[in-house]
């Protein structure tokens, strides 16, 4: 992969907070993203991948504290288990009840987090805040591995496409941590 430049990420934010779709590269994959605060925006992301609405998408933060941003505080267990994790490729859901965040968890009562082990891409969750960011693909279709791939799957419907390269990694892991620290694998 190769790291877009700044300036590429400078648009991308500006769009995102008009509340504008973006498929840029993650540390894993392509995601198509929007921020996690506009709900329109998040609407739009389910229209546009014809995703099951019922199913929540990550969200990529800048560190830890983020998730506080959603009124979930984590218990030191659960913390010390964030803080190996993070950054990386794993992507931890936490109880989020709150019902101000229905349109992100969808009544799961929970949302999946992850710290991106890229720190070009946590510098920018600094500039635009949290953003949700599904694999840049089609519902049930393989995730795009370039921008032209990506392109191929949504044309116009996208603002802006950042380009990294090809990219053939995977979907990040996800685990489920309860407050007691305990863990359930929902994707290996």
């Amino acid at each position: 992969m190769k790291h877009p430049a700044a300036s590429d990420f400078g648009a991308a934010q500006d769009l995102l907070q008009q509340g504008k779709l973006v498929v840029m590269p993650t540390d894993t994959i392509y995601g198509v993203i929007a921020s996690a605060f506009h709900q329109k925006a998040i609407g739009n992301l389910y229209k546009l991948r014809r995703e099951d609405t019922a199913k929540p998408f990550i969200i990529l933060i800048a560190d830890r504290s983020d998730i506080q941003l959603f009124g979930i505080e984590a218990s030191p267990l659960v913390q010390e288990r964030l803080d190996r994790l993070w950054p990386g490729p794993t992507s931890i859901a936490l109880e989020c009840p709150d019902p101000e965040y229905a349109y992100l968890h969808r009544r799961h009562n929970s949302l999946a987090f992850r710290v991106p082990d890229y720190p070009e891409l946590r510098h920018f969750l600094r500039q635009t805040g949290t953003l949700a960011a599904p694999s840049a693909n089609l519902a049930g279709q393989l995730p795009a591995t370039t921008v032209a791939e990506a392109e191929a799957y949504f044309g116009s419907q996208v603002a802006a496409y950042i380009d990294g390269g090809p990219i053939a990694g995977s979907a990040s892991r996800l685990i489920a941590l309860s407050p007691d620290g305990s863990e359930q694998i929902l994707r290996p």
